[in-house]
């Protein structure tokens, strides 16, 4: 770096879960920020968290976290997740991610999240600018500008990252190309409190899912034993519940009938909607780079958005100290080798959303996934689908790639009648479903 004082600072704009992570992990590695964000403090940390369901960490997350010491007490203040309880038939039924042992997701609400680490970048004397509405970028003069108690306010900058989320001002103001795909479906945030959840039966371990054939209800618990629901169904019937509430009780009658409020806690709720940011380029005159949603949004189907966040500012800082400290160079490598890694996440997303809702029969589902946790534990060298996202570091890409081969050949063995409806499965036939997938696609 030539010229890194205080006339030309590096900013981040978003003090959000990506630009904390990102502050911190640059203050470590001796480099200081400026951070700029929209909101006032007291909007960031007494949010409302409507615009997410709880955040499921996972060991990428964790990992990001450990590295600028705020993982413990983030673990701390979110609650273990083993597993799925669906609810079907009026019976509820337990899917673990894996039955190997000291593996788990942990869930946190957002603004618990977000108030453990601006107090912890406070402690380290980042400092963050609230209140600062960004107007515009202009890269001929390495200057933002933008919009604070009425005035405007100009700030130079050495380099520019944008962690400013789905509707990243950074991103609009360079018009960096970038592509939005929205699913035809809203979601509406239900929260559960503790003594409803006992009335449903919620499995305060697990995520808690109703599936329905026009969407579905989940839910994520909390250290007090409520639970954070979020309602998932298609566009057109929300407004038909709307017209008639009556269908509400149609479509998830048991919710209905056990939460206190349930259609008032429906109606009142705002609707929002998911989508997928594919953005063309991610860095700008080898100064300015986009992370986290500001980058790569994805819908939130397994759990892996500010997951992905915290990985790309991990990243980062690796690359700026395995580069000599030359940011630069290290957005070059960045721009390189991370979207092939967040496009093969999102689609992964939008394929598990599958899952989630049940669209095939849940005796198949479920024989294909003791199959897989059955060879999973057998077989050292073979690991799940949902285990290489969750509880391992290995890039999207590779876990795509792995996917596509190996979900045919699984599916094939659960269709038969040997393996269909079991629970358990002979040492021959792992043999043979593992000897089949090791040879065809050397799993390692």
């Amino acid at each position: 770096m030539t010229k890194n004082h205080q006339n030309f600072p590096i900013v981040i704009i978003g003090s959000g879960p990506t630009g904390l992570a990102l502050a911190m992990g640059l203050k470590k590695i001796g480099i200081n920020t400026i951070v700029f964000e929209q909101r006032n403090r007291t909007q960031v940390i007494n949010g409302n968290d409507e615009r997410s369901v709880n955040i499921t960490l996972s060991s990428r997350g964790i990992l990001a976290l450990k590295q600028i010491g705020c993982s413990d007490k983030v673990i701390d203040a979110s609650t273990g997740v083993v597993g799925r309880t669906y609810f079907i038939d009026g019976k509820s039924h337990f899917v673990p991610y894996t039955l190997l042992p000291n593996q788990q997701l942990h869930s946190i609400k957002r603004k618990n999240l977000e108030h453990i680490l601006i107090q912890e970048a406070e402690k380290k004397r980042i400092k963050i600018n609230f209140g600062y509405k960004l107007l515009e970028v202009n890269t001929n003069t390495s200057t933002c500008k933008f919009l604070y108690k009425g005035k405007e306010v100009r700030c130079n900058y050495l380099f520019l990252f944008g962690a400013d989320g789905i509707n990243s001002r950074v991103r609009d103001s360079l018009c960096m190309p970038h592509s939005m795909l929205m699913l035809d479906y809203v979601y509406k945030r239900i929260e559960i409190d503790a003594k409803n959840a006992v009335n449903i039966g919620l499995n305060n371990s697990t995520v808690n899912i109703w599936p329905n054939p026009e969407g579905m209800l989940l839910s994520l618990p909390n250290k007090d034993g409520s639970h954070s629901g979020l309602l998932h169904i298609k566009s057109n019937i929300v407004d038909d519940i709307c017209i008639n509430p009556k269908l509400l009780n149609d479509y998830f009658p048991i919710l209905a009938k056990n939460i206190v409020d349930f259609p008032i806690k429906f109606h009142k709720a705002n609707a929002g909607a998911f989508g997928t940011i594919n953005c063309g380029r991610w860095s700008l005159r080898k100064n300015i780079l986009l992370l986290g949603d500001a980058a790569h949004a994805m819908v939130p189907f397994y759990g892996q958005g500010t997951n992905c966040g915290f990985e790309d500012a991990k990243i980062m800082c690796d690359l700026i100290k395995k580069n000599a400290d030359d940011i630069e160079r290290a957005i070059c490598v960045f721009q390189d080798i991370r979207p092939k890694d967040m496009n093969a996440v999102a689609h992964l997303s939008i394929q598990n959303l599958k899952n989630l809702e049940m669209k095939q029969s849940f005796e198949d589902y479920i024989t294909f996934k003791n199959l897989d946790l059955a060879l999973e534990q057998k077989f050292p060298n073979y690991h799940s689908e949902y285990f290489y996202v969750a509880f391992s570091d290995l890039p999207f890409s590779k876990i795509l790639n792995i996917s596509n081969k190996c979900h045919p050949i699984l599916l094939g063995y659960t269709k038969r009648k040997a393996f269909k409806g079991k629970k358990s499965f002979s040492e021959e036939a792992l043999n043979e479903v593992y000897f089949k997938l090791k040879n065809i696609y050397e799993i390692k």
